[in-house]
């Protein structure tokens, strides 16, 4: 395997998480977004970039080129974020979905911390965390509530960094249906994703791990 970063990349034939990463025009900061990828504490995981139609094409390519392939990257017409994941999405391998964009990173140990609630907690349908920054309401894990009411009647907020889902028919097919869906569910009020699909998903935030 061919890169230029000293870190140790093991690639996996069915890993238990798939990072998606949808890149537009970001070349220059995507580095940063996949060395707090690859120095994570956790390391059963993909990486999946996707292009979503970038200008800067040439030097996107020389910044993923460095990672050798270690990171799949695939390119689309300009579709916009939603539609970047749920490409994303429709090319991961593994059990969870991490989300992480071009501008952003995460702190070493939150995959790892996502992945043990999942395993303590495996009917969780979508973990969140805060981000440094923000006010950290919950110290630690507790077990998934069914948040309807905070969705529906507060102004109930999610990054999308801190994002992890499993990739199970039932809530992931819903959301991969059409890319309002998913740009509904991550990142831009979540309760629409609630009306749009009538279905209540057992949410957790657990304490900060993103950047």
């Amino acid at each position: 395997m061919k890169r230029d970063h000293n870190l140790e990349i093991v690639p996996k034939t069915m890993p238990k998480v798939s990072v998606v990463i949808p890149v537009y025009n970001s070349a220059k900061l995507l580095n940063t977004a996949l060395r707090s990828v690859f120095e994570q504490t956790y390391s059963d995981f993909e990486v999946v970039v996707v292009d979503d139609g970038s200008d800067d094409r040439d030097e996107l390519e020389a910044v993923l080129a460095s990672w050798g392939d270690a990171v799949h990257c695939v390119r689309q017409a300009n579709g916009g974020p939603a539609k970047a994941r749920n490409t994303a999405i429709a090319h991961a391998t593994g059990e969870l979905i991490a989300f992480l964009d071009a501008d952003d990173e995460w702190l070493p140990e939150k995959l790892q911390r996502q992945v043990a609630y999942f395993e303590q907690y495996p009917q969780t349908g979508l973990l969140h965390t805060g981000v440094i920054g923000q006010a950290n309401r919950e110290k630690s894990a507790s077990p998934p509530r069914r948040a309807f009411c905070d969705l529906f009647h507060t102004e109930f907020f999610i990054n999308t960094l801190t994002v992890m889902i499993p990739i199970t028919a039932a809530f992931l097919m819903r959301i991969n249906v059409e890319e309002s869906a998913l740009s509904a569910a991550l990142g831009e009020p979540y309760r629409a994703y609630m009306r749009r699909t009538k279905r209540l998903v057992p949410l957790h935030r657990n304490p900060t791990t993103g950047l």
